[in-house]
């Protein structure tokens, strides 16, 4: 009978050792989880919104494709589309086109990552929240 409940007791050890490893191997959920948005859902989480940046700056994606940029009191006119699953913008005069991935976070914020990894997280707010709107 001893053997028997020195068994069990194994058994039971080893369960636990496999759920612990198993649960370490599993992607993180929760506060952590961030998803890379596909174009399309690129489209639908910008278009009529405005994103709220960590350094007090606004951005206004409209839905023909224009972008005003709010930065301590001046606003600067772009432009923004989908290309791929990219999100990319242009700002004259400068003729040039920069691409970014944009990863939503569980919290529903978005983070805009340039191709050499620089990072803009920013707080999506429906409609146009500029100065005191």
């Amino acid at each position: 009978m001893a053997q028997v409940n020195r068994n069990k007791v194994v058994v039971r050890k080893l369960a636990a050792a496999f759920f612990v490893l198993a649960m370490l191997g599993l992607p993180r959920q929760g506060a952590h989880a961030e998803t890379t948005l596909s174009g399309a859902e690129i489209q639908q989480v910008l278009t009529g919104y405005t994103a709220l940046y960590d350094a007090g700056e606004r951005q206004y994606f409209e839905e023909g494709g224009f972008t005003p940029y709010l930065d301590g009191g001046q606003i600067t006119h772009g432009r923004w589309e989908v290309r791929g699953d990219q999100y990319c913008s242009v700002w004259p005069p400068n003729p040039a086109w920069a691409c970014f991935d944009v990863v939503r976070h569980a919290d529903g914020d978005v983070s805009f990552i340039s191709r050499s990894g620089r990072t803009w997280r920013a707080e999506m707010v429906e409609g146009v929240k500029f100065g005191g709107q």
